[in-house]
């Protein structure tokens, strides 16, 4: 990590969250990166 980040927020699928779809999926990062304030492209390459 550069800095930039303080964090890193990871899940062990069936573990941690409920399986669910790939749809379900990235409508979740998408509104971790919304929350979080950083790109999608960015929270989702971590």
């Amino acid at each position: 990590m550069n800095g930039r980040y303080e964090a890193i927020i990871f899940g062990l699928f069936g573990t941690l969250v409920d399986i669910f779809s790939m749809n379900a999926h990235d409508a979740v990062v998408s509104t971790m990166a919304d929350i979080l304030q950083i790109p999608l492209s960015d929270f989702s390459a971590l």
